[in-house]
């Protein structure tokens, strides 16, 4: 079978498109933002940020911008020296392999929403190390964990619990999580990140982050709208994108490719398995149609990282073509065969026209 490997934007014109699409959105972005941060100099500061990591720069323009976003409405400061917000490149093998950004809110990140809520009077996670003495009383919620000087705590691998302690306004028990280290790492397997970043590079911060994001997930700590939002949004990316091994992108060609059943169609073959009589072998089994919107998509954000243009631009012109707002990739995917293969002429005449 023919393959062919899917082209890697060059960094340059990977920084080049970020950097004109977050001038672009600057206000939109200073709005969401409101005081908490000023984009006049995070904007250069997380490009100078990124331009030392060529994987971020080969993520897909939505994708950054969803991730940078996110970021501007908790008022987390991405890629800073406070650890209060990551971006991390995955591969989604819903998107054949396309490398996205996915933003990853750190423990500090949380404790500062916390803090910011005004709805908690004390707030704080902490590490159990081999050799330290350690009792909870899950009635009263009362914590001891004395500090032994002779008890080392360099090596992560010597953590066995992580916890997590809130004192509420206005009540009188605090409220506690704790952790075994097979919890956490359960907690791990499950993170887009669990095999790099700072699972990697700061496994004790991650192993704290676990038992509080435990804590807030709760229920019975009062969350913000920005705690809430947070804690929703790293969720719904643990439940829905499969990343895959940061391999290079394999499609066959057009010629060569064979039919491919959507996750939804193989599970109704499957279930039709189980539940149907044996057929006769001489009936004509039906094969599921490809549905090539998927693929189209693809070669949609390959031209306009190709012509360098602005994948806001992209979605205004989708937009205009359907007649109705088109705002997100995954609103892209959505519209029909013959509305996307317009939207990628159009996009071809635009990288043809000259330039005046």
């Amino acid at each position: 079978m023919t393959t062919t490997a899917l082209a890697k934007p060059e960094p340059s014109r990977g920084l080049a498109t970020f950097k004109q699409l977050l001038e672009h959105k600057k206000l939109d972005l200073q709005q969401v933002a409101a005081n908490r941060l000023d984009m006049a100099r995070l904007i250069p500061v997380v490009l100078s940020r990124i331009s030392r990591k060529p994987d971020l720069l080969e993520c897909t323009p939505d994708s950054f911008y969803t991730a940078f976003h996110l970021a501007a409405q908790l008022g987390l400061e991405p890629e800073g020296p406070f650890g209060h917000f990551y971006l991390i490149p995955r591969k989604n093998k819903h998107r054949a392999n396309l490398k996205e950004c996915n933003p990853l809110i750190g423990y500090k990140g949380y404790c500062e929403l916390a803090r910011r809520s005004g709805l908690v009077d004390k707030l704080y996670a902490d590490l159990v190390y081999e050799g330290e003495e350690f009792r909870y009383d899950r009635g009263t919620g009362d914590l001891h964990h004395p500090y032994a000087l002779n008890v080392e705590r360099t090596d992560d691998r010597k953590i066995v619990a992580a916890y997590a302690y809130a004192k509420i306004k206005g009540c009188p028990d605090p409220v506690v999580v704790v952790l075994n280290r097979a919890q956490v790492d359960q907690r791990r397997a499950r993170s887009l990140a669990g095999d790099s970043g700072p699972w990697v590079t700061d496994y004790a911060a991650m192993a704290r982050k676990s038992a509080l994001r435990a804590l807030l997930t709760s229920g019975l700590v009062p969350l913000s709208q920005e705690m809430a939002t947070a804690i929703e949004e790293e969720h719904i990316r643990e439940a829905e994108v499969t990343v895959v091994e940061d391999t290079p992108a394999q499609l066959p060609a057009p010629e060569a490719s064979a039919p491919r059943a959507t996750g939804t169609s193989r599970l109704k073959d499957r279930m039709r398995g189980r539940a149907a009589a044996p057929q006769k072998a001489a009936e004509p089994v039906a094969v599921a149609e490809p549905d090539p919107r998927g693929d189209i998509s693809l070669r949609i954000e390959q031209a306009a990282m190709a012509g360098n243009i602005p994948y806001e631009e992209v979605l205004a012109i989708a937009s205009e073509l359907a007649r109705k707002q088109v705002t997100s990739s995954r609103d892209l995917e959505q519209l029909p065969v013959d509305t996307l293969k317009a939207v990628l002429n159009e996009l071809h005449k635009d990288a043809e026209e000259p330039e005046p």
